[in-house]
């Protein structure tokens, strides 16, 4: 029986729809006609209908279903229609606006040259349009985001009626430098670029990258947005030679003859570098650690034997 008065419901539909065209043609402005509107409203309308209509949420899901099966063939007025809906029974004596509804329902009508869709809430009373707040930036790395991902969040009414956190690609603000010190005679990460070697964890000598004389390596990511490349880079390290090396700040002017540079590929971004204290500034990652900025050996940024002067990187 729901099925055939279906039928019905969308053949009014149709018919309406026509009429409506037809009269917009004649006295609606031209940014009015064929608008697809009306026919929004009146699919929303018979679904909505499907679930008032009936005081029990099994047979609910019952006349969505057969909505979703009859109008996956069909055709209204030029647009095809289809409906994604979710039932939570457990919400079905909830009332809007802040409780969530048992339905959530989105009705998407696509034409040769548009598609619109829109979203409502379904009560065994009525149905409220599903409305959100602007996406508003959390943290990064947030909630299962990825740390070059921004979490985004916001608010919908009713409560659920539509995703309330994403994550989203933020490399102007979430992507950072991260190193460390491999484990003895370790290569680094395919995801990871080799910048600089050291002869022990501690109380170490230093070389350059493409030396292979130390068994242990500094490799940073991202790798595929970092090089090593001193035009266009920024210097990290000047060191007293190619491997056997002591250290020294670049920005003190020193003359020391060999550079250890840190550049990118990441779009509108460069590197900058400088010695700290005991903990890097926020937005900088510490990639090695000094004896002191001048004539120094070189340790690891954390654990036994760490320098507190640090070697601090990061995206600006």
């Amino acid at each position: 029986m729901f099925i055939v008065t279906l039928v019905f419901l969308v053949a009014t539909i149709f018919t309406v729809h026509q009429i409506l065209l037809q009269y917009s043609y004649v006295d609606m402005p031209a940014s009015f006609q064929q608008t697809d509107y009306h026919l929004m409203k009146s699919v929303e309308d018979v679904v909505t209908r499907s679930v008032t209509s009936t005081g029990d949420c099994d047979q609910a899901k019952k006349n969505l279903g057969e909505i979703f099966l009859f109008f996956g063939g069909q055709t209204v007025g030029g647009y095809s229609v289809v409906l994604d809906y979710s039932v939570n029974c457990t919400y079905w004596e909830n009332s809007p606006p802040d409780e969530p509804g048992p339905v959530n329902a989105k009705i998407t009508l696509t034409s040769e040259k548009t598609e619109t869709t829109n979203r409502i809430v379904i009560y065994n009373i009525g149905s409220v349009p599903c409305s959100c707040t602007d996406w508003a930036d959390q943290e990064c790395g947030l909630a299962g985001c990825a740390e070059d991902e921004m979490q985004k969040t916001r608010v919908c009414s009713p409560p659920g009626c539509d995703t309330e956190s994403q994550c989203t690609l933020d490399i102007a603000n979430c992507l950072t430098i991260e190193c460390r010190l491999t484990g003895y005679d370790e290569d680094c990460l395919y995801s990871e670029v080799d910048v600089l070697g050291i002869s022990s964890p501690s109380n170490a000598h230093a070389e350059l990258w493409n030396q292979d004389n130390y068994p242990y390596s500094v490799c940073c990511s991202p790798g595929d947005m970092l090089g090593r490349l001193c035009a266009g880079g920024t210097e990290f390290l000047k060191l007293s030679d190619q491997t056997n090396a002591h250290v020294q700040d670049p920005s003190i002017g020193g003359t020391y003859p060999e550079t250890a540079c840190l550049s990118t590929t990441a779009p509108g971004k460069s590197v900058s570098c400088q010695f700290a204290g005991s903990s890097c500034p926020e937005g900088t990652k510490c990639i090695v650690s000094t004896s002191w900025n001048d004539n120094a050996h070189v340790a690891s940024c954390s654990g036994p034997g760490a320098y507190d002067m640090k070697v601090c990187c990061g995206f600006v």
